[in-house]
């Protein structure tokens, strides 16, 4: 896959009104996504574990989704067409720097989200990563299962991405096949068909309660934490919630139990100065 860059506004998004406040179909309010300005910074996507699994827990409200733009980008689903067709300038010489000019062009062209395109696009994915959940748990039906291939494939097409024959001098052919995504929502999917077909698992992190991927290995079952950093942070709390249940007049095994710590461990916690 080639490399994905988005674009995320340095100062936030906030929503609009279109021409019309009250959409004539849905009698809710004709909201788009902006940016505050124009100006933007850019990050991979795929380089954020579990974006899609960020992405399905959002609650479709306008705050929850909002502090997801401002930190992640716009979704990328509207599109004005342009009058008439582009074409790069010569200093666009290689496959590499055509691809690059051809993302830059797309998300030029992106008009704002439509509140609507969220709140569908979040429910199609909460509805897959659900589905997703129970094949992992061995729950899931047969019929479930294809639902679930089905809903992927079916959003694989409408969103992902584009795919595109370039000359590579790594490949014995001289040539190799890339696919890079559309948009943010298509980045998404692509992540969550990846962890799909490798049977990766998520895990929601105690300390930062961010997704992260837990990689195989002998502590695979047993880890709770995205980092070092978040075990660290997650033990002194856990100290701290120790020494204030004893300081309120709790006893040793209470606290133990609430935790879920080691009657000396704790012990040694609340004595210590």
């Amino acid at each position: 896959m080639a490399q994905f860059s988005w674009r995320v506004a340095k100062r936030g998004y906030r929503w609009s009104e279109g021409q019309s406040s009250i959409d004539e179909f849905s009698g809710q309010p004709r909201l788009y996504l902006e940016p505050v300005i124009y100006a933007y910074r850019k990050y991979h996507p795929f380089d954020i574990p579990g974006l899609f699994r960020i992405f399905a827990d959002l609650k479709p409200q306008l705050e929850p989704m909002l502090q997801f733009a401002d930190e992640y980008g716009h979704l990328g689903t509207h599109f004005a067409e342009p009058e008439d067709e582009l074409e790069p300038g010569e200093e666009v010489k290689t496959d590499a720097q055509r691809r690059q000019w051809e993302e830059e062009i797309i998300q030029d062209r992106i008009v704002w989200d439509p509140l609507h395109h969220w709140q569908n696009a979040i429910k199609e994915m909460r509805s897959c990563v659900k589905l997703w959940s129970q094949v992992q748990k061995g729950t899931a039906k047969k019929t479930d299962e294809s639902r679930l291939v089905a809903g992927v494939n079916r959003a694989i097409q409408a969103h992902a991405c584009h795919v595109q024959l370039e000359s590579s001098i790594s490949s014995p052919s001289g040539y190799r096949l890339t696919y890079f995504p559309r948009n943010l929502l298509g980045a998404m999917w692509i992540q969550f068909a990846q962890a799909l077909a490798e049977n990766q698992d998520f895990r929601e992190c105690e300390a930062c309660e961010r997704w992260f991927q837990v990689t195989r290995g002998k502590n695979r079952k047993s880890r709770i934490h995205c980092s070092d950093a978040c075990k660290s942070k997650s033990y002194r709390s856990r100290q701290e919630k120790a020494r204030g249940m004893f300081a309120a007049g709790k006893t040793i095994q209470q606290i133990a139990d609430v935790i879920g710590s080691e009657h000396h461990t704790v012990e040694r916690w609340v004595h210590c100065k």
